[in-house]
């Protein structure tokens, strides 16, 4: 299992992770080398498999890296309100205001969900799991009925792929902060489009 924690305030590894982001972004995880993260890095080969043993490795720990600091900030916002419309607003605001100042890393996660396998896969669906129980414990509030499964699942699942997808689309000139995106995405999420635009 990965031993990149131990390195998490480490100049150096976090330069490493963050080459990586950027060539498995442009490249795909299973067609980018080793060699190729070394290059966009500026280091060795021998240097960066100090700090990452594999490819993997460094796959596991951007995840990882993302979902615990994207759940973290989120539980300092929440905790700030018990009522779930605002902590809608902070769940989207939170979301948005991280993965656009992490465009590459938001790709990796959204396009190599699947490429963890053996050990270094449970640790990450159990974040995932974390941060989707996280919504859907909000929505249910919100809504106030007591949803079944598949329900549950479309709703929670709806806003994800509002949120998820900004990578693609977003731009800072056109769409403006994140915090006045998440204001609108929350008003087309609670009220509908003709309030979101009233």
């Amino acid at each position: 299992m990965s031993k990149s924690s131990a390195f998490e305030n480490d100049p150096k590894a976090q330069g490493i992770l963050a080459a990586a982001a950027k060539v498995f972004s442009e490249k795909g995880y299973h067609h980018a080398s080793m060699r190729d993260i070394a290059k966009e890095a500026g280091t060795s080969l021998a240097g960066m498999y100090y700090y990452f043993p594999s490819k993997e490795d460094m796959l596991f720990s951007i995840q990882t890296y993302c979902f615990r600091a994207v759940l973290d900030r989120l539980e300092q916002r929440i905790a700030e309100s018990v009522d779930p419309h605002e902590r809608l607003r902070a769940f989207i605001h939170n979301h948005l205001s991280f993965f656009i100042t992490n465009v590459r890393e938001m790709r990796v996660l959204s396009h190599e969900s699947e490429s963890l396998t053996g050990d270094y896969r449970a640790p990450i669906l159990e974040l995932k799991r974390a941060y989707y129980q996280s919504l859907e414990e909000i929505l249910r509030a919100i809504a106030g009925t007591d949803w079944d499964e598949p329900t549950a699942r479309r709703n929670v699942l709806s806003v994800f792929g509002m949120v998820n997808w900004i990578y693609t689309w977003y731009d800072p000139q056109r769409d403006g902060t994140a915090e006045a995106l998440g204001d609108q995405m929350y008003a087309l999420i609670c009220n509908g489009i003709a309030a979101a635009h009233s």
